[in-house]
């Protein structure tokens, strides 16, 4: 059964009283996909491992019960703990730093502070913040983390709950290594959790999952929503012109794994000579500009080129 320390009285939907208030607070209707499956398990103490794209409420889906587990702890033990209870692992610093800022309101809810530890900021503050064990979360990515773990200033020994995300990622960034040796520095009792997310959900995560969960980790896949959007808006992949050699549904080459799309992102692709590309992409952005006319807030572009010398050509032309 799940351990005394997440015991809690639940409400109608099944989730402690705080998930409701903090989905008040945030301005959510109602727990996502993500959130409904896999609270649910994690709450139970469970080792679970989730395939969700970006922007499905991936983030609160660990957030929240790692919150409410370690006040629940505290309080069994008679007060806020001093030291790092949790630690999420995150491939990026511009990752750590956003779930960071996503603790800030939850620290209303559960009274627990978040400290981010990461490279490309000075070492000598995040010991200081470490010492005075204020910060019950550590955010941060695996080099700094590693490193603050074997030099002896980020204790973890008392740490109950551990949460990868983006693991195939790091996997594929060559940071195994460096999260083998975070890992040999947790404890790893029988009630120790282990939460593993991944955005791009490749085949390598069932491998990930299998050797960091204990036996009877659940795994919550809300990918298939992604498919019944996709559907949802029309067969315009079927509808194609001629054949393109595409393999149709089904027919997928041996090997080659699918790429799901979010329900909320619309792919259009532009053919159109090397010289014409930087008029067609202004009139692009022209059109972005019109359209967000009287809206509040501009809209954001991203634009990603294959060579330094294009980006700084774009950089001078869009000026």
């Amino acid at each position: 059964g799940p351990p005394a320390a997440l015991e809690a009285e639940l409400t109608s939907d099944g989730f402690p009283p705080e998930f409701a208030r903090m989905l008040q607070v945030l301005g959510f209707p109602a727990p996502t996909p993500v959130q409904s499956g896999a609270w649910g398990p994690l709450l139970e103490g469970r080792d679970v491992a989730v395939k969700a794209e970006t922007g499905s409420g991936k983030t609160l889906t660990f957030l929240a019960p790692i919150f409410h587990r370690v006040t629940r702890e505290a309080r069994l033990e008679g007060g806020m703990p001093k030291g790092v209870r949790a630690l999420v692992v995150v491939p990026t610093r511009e990752l750590a730093l956003q779930i960071r800022a996503a603790c800030r309101p939850l620290r209303a809810l559960w009274g627990l502070r978040a400290v981010a530890l990461v490279g490309g900021e000075r070492r000598a503050d995040q010991v200081e913040k470490l010492k005075k064990g204020e910060a019950q979360v550590a955010v941060g990515t695996p080099g700094r983390l590693l490193d603050l773990a074997e030099g002896g200033e980020l204790a973890l020994a008392q740490c109950s709950v551990l949460a990868l995300d983006e693991a195939d990622k790091m996997m594929q960034m060559g940071l195994k290594e460096q999260l083998e040796g975070i890992r040999a520095c947790l404890p790893r009792g029988p009630n120790f959790q282990t939460m593993l997310f991944s955005a791009t959900y490749p085949a390598t995560l069932g491998e990930v999952a299998s050797d960091w969960t204990r036996p009877g980790a659940t795994m919550v896949d809300v990918t298939q929503l992604s498919r019944k959007g996709k559907e949802a808006r029309g067969e315009r992949e079927e509808e194609g012109e001629g054949g393109d050699g595409q393999p149709e549904d089904g027919d997928e080459e041996e090997g080659v794994e699918a790429v799901t799309i979010p329900p909320g992102v619309v792919q259009e692709v532009w053919v159109c000579a090397e010289h014409k590309k930087p008029r067609k992409l202004l009139r692009h952005l022209e059109a972005v500009q019109a359209e967000a006319q009287g809206q509040r807030r501009a809209p954001r572009v991203l634009i990603f080129a294959n060579r330094v010398k294009t980006l700084r050509f774009l950089y001078d032309f869009l000026k």
